[in-house]
């Protein structure tokens, strides 16, 4: 019996798609990493309906 795999969040498929393939380490500054993650975890809680933007 197949179980389908959970959708990926909007910060946690940012992360995946900064890291470098061969080393597993982000490819970009941690601080820039940091900022967009953040605004990735706005996102996702705005388009879950949790909070909103006024």
């Amino acid at each position: 019996m197949n179980t389908p795999t959970p959708a990926l969040t909007l910060p946690e498929e940012l992360i995946l798609l900064t890291l470098d393939p061969d080393r597993g380490r982000p490819t970009c500054k941690a601080r820039n990493l940091a900022f967009g993650t953040a605004g990735a975890a706005l996102a996702e809680l705005e388009i879950q309906g949790r909070i909103r933007e006024e």
